[in-house]
């Protein structure tokens, strides 16, 4: 069994996920593709319109078991769906792992219908320098002005770079007990990011169609 299967297996629930998926999809009435999704943390948002792919079928075993849609995929040949067929797209921690990180980004651009968003998460190597090669899997490493340079170069409109969101303590027991709602937890969430509570070894681009 791959190091990691039982690792992510077994770990519970995170709002940090829930609230990831709010900020960038939650407003997406459409249908979703994860790129990337292993043994399913992330797919568990998002119900029946989200599409999980992946290469490694051991982690997707994983992830049917638990009543996801998901597919195993080679995604670097490309990405095997109609042109516009999906109004959002989540590749968290994968355009790292592949040769030819800008064909990637077309593809993507290419099955997004008019309007949509892809949310391209990634290290930045800038903040964790030779740590991001500990991973041998990692072969790109990203900035941020490398990451807005791919997105103008794959044609999208629109594009922007930030950090990742971080968690705020004593924000998932108010939520848990009723006290604090998703949304109210997402505004907790911004106004510390916007005191620079940042994750800043994490980058989140998010380009538009």
């Amino acid at each position: 069994m791959k190091s990691y299967i039982k690792q992510f297996s077994e770990r519970p629930k995170y709002l940090s996920e829930h609230l990831y998926f709010e900020r960038f999809h939650g407003t997406s009435a459409g249908p979703i593709l994860e790129i990337g999704c292993s043994v399913g943390h992330h797919t568990q948002f998002g119900g029946d319109r989200k599409i999980g792919i992946d290469f490694d079928f051991d982690a997707l075993k994983i992830a049917r078991g638990k009543g996801f849609t998901v597919a195993q995929v080679d995604v670097q040949p490309g990405l095997p769906f109609r042109d516009a067929s999906f109004t959002s797209i989540d590749c968290q921690h994968v355009i790292e792992h592949v040769e030819d990180p800008l064909f990637l980004m077309k593809e993507c651009l290419r099955i997004l219908k008019p309007g949509g968003r892809a949310v391209i998460v990634t290290p930045n190597v800038r903040a964790v320098g030779f740590e991001f090669y500990i991973d041998y899997t990692h072969i790109r490493p990203f900035t941020s002005t490398s990451l807005e340079r791919i997105a103008y170069d794959a044609g999208f409109s629109r594009y922007n770079v930030q950090y990742s969101y971080t968690g705020i303590p004593l924000t998932k027991l108010l939520n848990q007990r009723g006290l604090l709602s998703i949304e109210g937890a997402l505004k907790v969430q911004s106004f510390f990011y916007s005191l620079g509570v940042k994750v800043k070894e994490t980058l989140v681009l998010v380009a538009e169609k």
